[in-house]
């Protein structure tokens, strides 16, 4: 199966807890709040994988027929990049500021489990060759999962707390950005498809197909945030893949009773 690089809609998320901005030069006792940040221009690096139909037909008439179908697409999701854009509260200049980074990783797994049904054209072009055309609707549930997701430098953030050995002030260290991403979704799913199959013997045929999909927009819910101390990233808006598109090649085996 190939899988057209899917892209997602930008993807809001909160945090709780005290920051500082990484490298801003203040006086440790500083803050500078973590008001909000987003995931951005998110696109996927995914490779072929594997396409694997079954369908079950009835003859409407000589040439006609109705089939019912389902099976799975996987495919292996080699990297994610996104842009991260963030928001602090700077208390010096009394302003919020925002910066930006990238965000890269996100090795993972797509699956996509069609239930169909196709209406097919169904025609022997010469003695044991058959030609058959087809174009279906209906229903995609989707499975997605990502992990380590990681900002290219530490998001502009940083944890306090006090210092024991001088009271009064405050020790920040570097909380990286590190996401996973999961969900399943139902999603509509449109195709169109051919196949060139030849008769091995009575009502059985072995051939070549091809077949064109897509869905719509897949919700498949919030991110999920590597553990981190005191929680801090949080409350992210929904994962909305947009609708996939694929091209499957492969072989047929069909059985006529």
């Amino acid at each position: 199966n190939i899988l057209q690089n899917p892209t997602a809609n930008p993807i809001d998320f909160t945090v709780g807890g005290n920051f500082g901005l990484e490298g801003s030069g203040l006086p440790p006792n500083i803050k500078t709040p973590f008001r909000r940040g987003s995931l951005q221009t998110i696109t996927f690096q995914v490779d072929d994988g594997i396409d694997l139909a079954l369908g079950i037909g009835l003859k409407l008439a000589p040439d006609i027929a109705v089939e019912f179908e389902t099976g799975f697409q996987w495919n292996k999701i080699r990297s994610i990049e996104a842009d991260l854009q963030y928001v602090v509260d700077d208390e010096i200049l009394m302003q919020d500021l925002t910066y930006r980074s990238t965000a890269s990783g996100g090795a993972g797994d797509i699956y996509q489990v069609p239930l169909m049904m196709n209406l097919l054209y169904d025609v022997e072009v010469v003695e044991d060759l058959r030609l058959s055309l087809g174009a279906g609707a209906g229903l995609q549930w989707t499975s997605f999962s990502s992990s380590a997701i990681v900002s290219s430098r530490y998001p502009g953030a940083l944890l306090s707390e006090p210092d024991p050995m001088n009271p009064g002030m405050s020790i920040y260290y570097p909380v990286p950005l590190q996401i996973d991403a999961s969900g399943q979704a139902i999603s509509f799913r449109a195709q169109i498809q051919a196949s060139l199959s030849y008769r091995l013997f009575s009502g059985v045929h072995l051939g070549a197909y091809i077949r064109y999909s897509g869905s719509s927009i897949a919700d498949l819910g919030a991110l999920t945030f590597q553990e981190s101390p005191n929680n801090l990233y949080r409350d992210s808006g929904d994962i909305d893949l947009g609708g996939f598109r694929n091209l499957g090649i492969g072989l047929t085996l069909s059985a006529a009773f």
